[in-house]
């Protein structure tokens, strides 16, 4: 057994340096093969891509970016949904420069990512009473086309209340621009409501006081590390969907002027004629009483604290049985 004797006496010190060696790369090779699992890859990745087999032969092929366009193609290959029942005409030319672009790096519900992009945009996603897909947004002014009203003759009983005072903010910072590989958002904006609303301060215009504000609060919060009661500071998941700098400035002045005033809430029970009302309709209201909730005037358009407040309601939720249809509906502003 063993490596045969050969003349010089060298053969047995080599071949056991040449094992020795050998040993050593596997060793070694295994070291990194196991570190291997530790290390992190990135790509660069264009993202999602209009094909003709899943969009149709007609569609236009390029990159997506639009949400209405996510969403749709979310919803045809993750979902399995068929094309034709997914209605995302919808969506509005108004946002049409607002685009997203996200990596999903972590195993993700369908529907709880359907969510979370909705949430930094002006967009509803629903289906409706058939199974259809569609596609709901938050305007930034309303002249009422497609508004039912509603009579008074067949509200059964309402109640209404406010959303909350904590949800009122002044100034907001937008965290966006995740970095993937450092774990944290490089980028941010600031917007202060003096400088994305008129007459802020006037007697006609958006008053602090309102909301028991401190009226100082206006001009201090055009610097940026000033915080103050009514900051409000959007770091969490919802950075993740933009990268674009315009976009960002979009959104967070959008959620600002959405939360810069409370919003009036109406909850009615209607009679059976309402049957086809679902969430994302526009409604507006005949006088329901003599009371005016909160000294709001629903029935018109009126500026109550420096911002319009329109006669038009978004449902946000509905509830059908055979005694009529009770329905959750919020007022729109400008």
């Amino acid at each position: 057994t063993g490596s045969p004797a050969h003349p010089g006496g060298n053969f047995d010190v080599l071949s056991i340096n040449l094992r020795l060696s050998a040993l050593a790369w596997l060793i070694e090779a295994e070291y990194e093969y196991r570190k291997f699992d530790d290390l992190k890859f990135y790509a660069d990745v264009s993202g999602r891509y209009k094909d003709a087999e899943t969009w149709g032969e007609t569609s236009n092929s390029g990159l997506i970016h639009k949400y209405e366009d996510i969403i749709k193609d979310i919803a045809m290959r993750e979902l399995h949904l068929d094309r034709d029942i997914i209605d995302t005409t919808g969506s509005s030319d108004t946002y049409s420069a607002w685009n997203y672009d996200f990596t999903i790096d972590k195993s993700t519900n369908s529907k709880k990512l359907l969510e979370n992009l909705s949430s930094v945009s002006p967009y509803l996603f629903r289906f409706n009473a058939l199974g259809d897909f569609r596609i709901n947004t938050i305007l930034k002014n309303y002249t009422g086309e497609n508004s039912e009203t509603i009579k008074k003759s067949r509200v059964i009983d309402f109640t209404y209340k406010q959303t909350d005072i904590t949800s009122v903010y002044t100034k907001v910072t937008f965290m966006y621009h995740w970095d993937y590989a450092l774990g944290e958002y490089t980028r941010s904006v600031t917007l202060p409501l003096i400088d994305n609303l008129d007459n802020v301060g006037e007697a006609d215009g958006y008053l602090y006081s309102y909301y028991g504000f401190d009226p100082e609060d206006a001009e201090n919060e055009r610097t940026k590390d000033y915080v103050s009661d009514s900051t409000y500071i959007i770091s969490d998941d919802r950075g993740k969907f933009i990268r674009d700098d315009l976009v960002a400035r979009n959104f967070a002045q959008w959620y600002l002027l959405w939360h810069c005033n409370t919003h009036l809430i109406i909850t009615a029970k209607l009679s059976l004629f309402y049957l086809t009302l679902e969430v994302g309709d526009l409604i507006n209201f005949e006088r329901l009483s003599d009371v005016n909730p909160y000294n709001i005037d629903y029935t018109d358009n009126k500026k109550i604290n420096g911002q319009t407040r329109f006669k038009h309601f978004m449902v946000t939720s509905t509830s059908k049985n055979l005694d009529g249809v009770t329905i959750e509906a919020i007022q729109m502003h400008n």
